[in-house]
């Protein structure tokens, strides 16, 4: 019994030595010249034990983050953040955009997108440095922020959370909400409303939701993060300015 478990102990060990060695590759390999100033090996191996505890298991397709506070040289103490999610648009700029409306600058950004496999349970088995193209893959972004106090931390992870869920859903419902938009260039009678709709439709607008709100504000056919929300998205104000405005003709 002695030796099976030094056996298991052994290979678990051997098993996350190999993560971290692949996930400092990853992070050297996809740092822009920029990001790799004061990153030498032992931050950088840091950073991917860091991440790797965050990516360690995944028991849904939902989005991992981690966050904390951690103190650098000379006293340099500032936050860092991981975030493991299926790799998808929109990712980093939600993050960044997030992020930015704290307030908070970002001290370093790192992106890698890598090829895992996962068991049944969502536990991290490996990272393939050799990808053949019909692996799984994964969005690992890693970042250094200045550091806040604990009430902006945890009001920055939710707003991070909810930014997430939203960015999922309107690439999950990406196809409906094209094919949405064009039904209603198609309704619309010739002129520019429907010019504008179809110029939208050539590549000229991200669409991120849909609804179809009545006066009373009852809500149909939610997309994208329009699913995402209890009430409708327009505040009410605004509705009672367009239902006023189709009201005149």
């Amino acid at each position: 019994m002695a030796a099976n478990r030094e056996q298991e102990s052994t290979r678990t060990r051997v098993d996350v030595e190999g993560l971290e060695k692949a996930l400092v590759a990853a992070f050297r390999e996809s740092a822009l010249p920029g990001e790799n100033i004061g990153f030498d090996e032992q931050t950088c191996q840091e950073a991917a034990q860091f991440t790797l505890r965050c990516a360690q298991d995944r028991e849904s397709r939902e989005a991992k983050l981690s966050l904390e506070s951690v103190s650098g040289p000379q006293d340099n103490r500032h936050l860092r953040l991981a975030i493991v999610n299926d790799d998808m648009p929109f990712l980093v700029d939600s993050v960044c955009a997030t992020i930015a409306g704290f307030g908070l600058t970002i001290e370093r950004l790192i992106h890698p997108v890598v090829a895992v496999r996962r068991d049944a349970d969502g536990q991290l088995m490996q990272i393939i440095e050799q990808a053949h193209g019909d692996e799984h893959r994964e969005s690992v972004i890693y970042i250094e922020l200045e550091r806040t106090d604990a009430r902006v931390r945890r009001e920055l992870v939710k707003a991070l959370r909810a930014n997430l869920k939203d960015v999922a859903a309107a690439v999950a419902d990406w196809m409906a909400l094209q094919e949405m938009l064009a039904q209603q260039a198609d309704i619309l009678p010739e002129g520019e409303g429907a010019s504008l709709l179809r110029w939208f439709l050539d590549r000229n607008l991200t669409l991120l939701g849909h609804e179809i709100v009545n006066p009373k504000g009852e809500r149909t056919e939610e997309l994208g993060i329009a699913r995402m929300r209890s009430q409708p998205i327009l505040s009410e104000e605004s509705r009672r300015r367009a239902f006023t405005w189709f009201e005149k003709g």
